[in-house]
């Protein structure tokens, strides 16, 4: 049970709203409120006895598998929700975010690993490998980001444009090189610094 679903009145009427999120998917854009609400929702409204069971077993799951330290902060800011509130999509999201939730400094310094990243040090210059690490510092700088602090930077495409000439490999870091400068070419020809 990770889905959150969005009641337009919870306790007034049953109708949801369009948006049904998934706890795995969306926890680094979704708010504990919208959890709490969401469980809310189906403790008033859903008498299926299988959704409650499902949400009281992802629970004691959680605990099972979670280092018992980030279990105890989660779980103290756990018990600050309504009683009936108190399940394990809560949980999981409380583990999520506090996963996920990265220092400024431990932010910048992903970003600098990436932009330093050459693919000549990795071993048998694993293309797949380098890429997987990329998109999970991409999706963790996404992530992190909000309205006030961007860590995607807008020379954040010629990072990787870099990244993905330096393998032992001329012809293709040339590919790389190309899409470089034919994008250079058409920043520079509507007057922007920015390569997309």
């Amino acid at each position: 049970m990770t889905d959150v679903v969005s009641p337009i009145v919870c306790l007034n009427s049953s109708a949801l709203g369009p948006e049904r999120l998934n706890l795995f998917d969306n926890y680094a854009t979704m708010t504990k409120d919208q959890v709490i609400l969401s469980n809310k929702y189906l403790d008033t409204w859903v008498d299926e006895p299988y959704i409650q069971e499902s949400m009281s077993f992802l629970k004691i799951a959680l605990k099972a598998n979670v280092d018992p330290d980030l279990w105890t902060r989660c779980y103290e800011e756990h018990l600050s929700a309504p009683v009936e509130c108190q399940t394990g999509p809560l949980m999981l999201y409380l583990v999520l975010h506090h996963l996920q939730n990265c220092s400024e400094s431990t932010l910048n310094l992903l970003l600098i690993k990436v932009r330093n990243l050459n693919i000549k040090d990795h071993a048998g210059e694993d293309i797949d490998h380098i890429v997987c690490l990329v998109n999970t510092a991409v999706t963790q700088l996404k992530s992190s980001s909000n309205e006030d602090r961007k860590y995607i930077t807008h020379d954040f495409s010629k990072d990787l444009l870099h990244l993905f000439q330096t393998t032992s490999v001329p012809s293709f870091n040339q590919v790389f090189a190309d899409i470089e400068t034919s994008k250079q070419v058409e920043a520079d020809s509507i007057g922007s610094p920015v390569v997309q």
